[in-house]
């Protein structure tokens, strides 16, 4: 009979426990309100009780379920307790609804065994060594519960995710009186804010599914890492009730959705996919049937990512998925900084060329953009200016024009990075003596270093404007010890005043027709007056004369 007998209980005994299954991950029970330490006049020890939701999708049993605060020691369920998915199961100290407020409870435990401070608590749910759930509040975390007859409640956005219903801004007091007390107990609470308002401006409302709504990357729509750009470690970006489940590999094709795999579901689909004509996105750079006909590596799929040509340029041109960070063509500033050929767009720029890829070799000055990064490769010295050798069309080249579509200065020499528009001339390696190039492009070679005026004096020797004569008139009657001609409107001795010490008008300035300048303003009286008494005595000498007899 004994192997009978163990036959007849082995046939039995499941079938208890299959009523309702264990919870199995974190999550499948979540806190979703409480009431910690009532007001008058419910006292604590009839009043206190917690309300818990089923988010497993099945029937769970609470068989063996320890529930603890870390301010009141905790208990375990020692009986069989049923809670259908989605369901809620209230568990209370006094099952009297004359001193308890009016809640209605469906388990007891004693007072003794778990009681919660208002003040700051942990509340956990646990099984078999898996924490279903963490509650915390106080004011360390900046949320302080009042010893009140208002229930703590959980907005229903977050009250089925563990992660979500941790943060302090998804909780607060119940609104809805019920019997003796505010509170939903048994049944789902109301929002916290409007369910229609979307605070954080992500596209997505509470009544929508956003789990935080204070982070617009948190919402349904999230992809759900451990890194920027794709949420913080340890939260559940996409509200999905798991959590960074983005780097989990779940169909094993060796991508996750972190890494690009757009359908972690289906290992038929990921970045290390052919492309196929089939209506699918077999490769995952978000085109459909984009297949690599010149088989380069890359199609015409433009998605606007970018991958990075040249790892040791300093330029991060984008991230791990190849969204763009500092590529961006579209800014002004970008340019002072990038170096031609760093970057380019995943995209083929020909499908029938195969010579035009991202990052292929460019062809210099032929119009074209071989290499995928929007322009053809004008300046080859990398000196911030485009070759006069760069076409203006069919593709501007790079630096050819400014962001009003005007042109900027050309390069006259594009293989040396000493020569450009407003460069200096002579050679800097060598103290900036004359190196037989015309390093500022205004053909003149090392003009710098020589007399174009026949002053006798060059740029480098302090001569302030050295012309060509015949370009500029004015340019010979401007040297270093030249005398300053008063009313001409240059500066004539080049020590950067114009008209210096010709500030006082004098008498004799129509005597001669010429002006003061070398005298000091002191003496410039004086030398006036002398001037006159010489004239008045010509004058006098002259009339004298006259007046003598002829012969």
């Amino acid at each position: 009979m004994g192997p009978l007998f163990v036959f007849v209980v082995s046939l039995i005994a499941p079938s208890a426990r299959a009523q309702g299954l264990e919870p199995s991950v974190s999550g499948d029970l979540t806190l979703t309100e409480f009431m910690a330490e009532p007001a008058d006049p419910i006292a604590a020890y009839n009043g206190e009780w917690f309300e818990v939701r089923n988010n497993s999708g099945r029937r769970l049993d609470l068989t063996g379920v320890r529930f603890t605060s870390t301010s009141g020691g905790g208990f375990i369920v020692r009986t069989t307790l049923l809670v259908e998915d989605t369901e809620y199961l209230v568990f209370g100290v006094n099952n009297d609804l004359s001193l308890n407020g009016g809640v209605t409870l469906d388990y007891v435990y004693p007072f003794d065994d778990l009681t919660m401070n208002h003040t700051g608590d942990t509340f956990t749910i646990e099984y078999d060594g898996i924490t279903l759930d963490t509650v915390t509040w106080g004011s360390t975390v900046g949320w302080e519960v009042p010893a009140t007859n208002e229930t703590q409640q959980v907005s229903p956005n977050a009250e089925a995710l563990e992660w979500a219903n941790d943060l302090d801004h998804n909780w607060c007091d119940s609104s809805d009186f019920f019997g003796a007390i505010y509170a939903t107990p048994g049944a789902q609470n109301e929002y916290c804010t409007s369910g229609s308002a979307d605070f954080d401006n992500d596209g997505y409302t509470l009544a929508a599914g956003d789990c935080d709504d204070q982070d617009d990357y948190v919402n349904p729509a999230a992809l759900d890492g451990n890194r920027d750009p794709y949420g913080n470690p340890n939260d559940d970006a996409n509200c999905d009730g798991v959590r960074d489940d983005g780097t989990i590999d779940d169909d094993n094709d060796g991508s996750t959705e972190q890494s690009g795999d757009c359908d972690d579901s289906d290992p038929s689909r990921s970045p290390s996919e052919v492309e196929e004509t089939n209506n699918v996105d077999d490769d995952c750079n978000g085109c459909v049937d984009d297949v690599d006909i010149d088989e380069d590596s890359f199609t015409t799929c433009d998605n606007g990512l970018v991958i990075d040509c040249s790892e040791d340029d300093g330029v991060q041109c984008g991230d791990t998925m190849g969204v763009p960070i500092d590529f961006d063509l579209t800014n002004a500033d970008f340019f002072e900084s990038y170096l031609e050929g760093s970057c380019a767009y995943a995209v083929d720029p020909a499908e029938d060329d195969e010579d035009r890829y991202a990052c292929a070799p460019e062809v210099p000055y032929d119009g074209i953009d071989q290499s995928g990064d929007g322009y053809d490769a004008c300046d080859l010295d990398r000196d911030g200016f485009a070759s006069e050798d760069c076409p203006n069309s069919p593709d501007p080249g790079w630096r050819v024009l400014d962001f009003d579509r005007e042109p900027l200065p050309r390069d006259c020499d594009d293989a040396n990075a000493n020569v450009f528009p407003g460069g200096d001339e002579g050679d800097p390696d060598r103290g900036g003596i004359p190196d037989g190039e015309d390093n500022d492009c205004n053909g003149v070679v090392d003009d710098p270093y020589l007399d174009l005026d026949g002053d006798g004096f060059t740029m480098a020797e302090g001569d302030c404007r050295d012309a060509d004569p015949e370009i500029d008139p004015e340019a010979a009657a401007m040297y270093p010890g030249a005398s300053e001609i008063c009313g001409d409107g240059i500066d004539n001795d080049c020590n950067g005043f114009i008209d210096d010490m010709c500030d006082i008008p004098t008498a004799t300035a129509t005597l001669g027709g010429g002006g003061m300048c070398g005298l000091a303003p002191a003496t410039g009286g004086v030398a006036a007056l002398s001037l006159t008494l010489v004239a008045l005595a010509r004058r006098r000498r002259t009339s004298d004369d006259a007046r003598e007899p002829i012969g």
